[in-house]
């Protein structure tokens, strides 16, 4: 009988103590929940998009300018700066196959 009534007591007293920690919590969550639910809106559509079949593709090129390529400009260093013979047959063979 002692057992039971010790058993008892120490559940209660868990119980008392374990009470204002679960209250805590429980609040900040209803605050929580209450701030989601006083915010505003989304300001964007949230919906699905429309289906792009049958629309004009001018509405999805764009409309800037087109970029010219140009050449790059040659190399501001040597290109062979040890004179290595080899890199220079090499160069010398590319500008003649670029007509330079």
């Amino acid at each position: 009988m002692r057992q039971n009534l010790s058993l008892v007591i120490a559940l209660g007293l868990v119980a008392v103590l374990s009470a204002p920690a679960f209250s805590a919590d429980l609040s900040d969550a209803e605050a929580t929940v209450d701030n989601i639910r006083e915010a505003d809106p989304p300001s964007v559509s949230t919906t699905t998009k429309e289906s792009p079949v049958g629309q004009p593709i001018s509405d999805y090129k764009p409309t800037g300018p087109s970029v010219n390529a140009k050449e790059p400009p040659s190399p501001t260093k040597p290109y062979n700066p040890q004179n290595d013979p080899h890199v220079q047959r090499g160069w010398d063979d590319n500008q003649r196959r670029n007509g330079r």
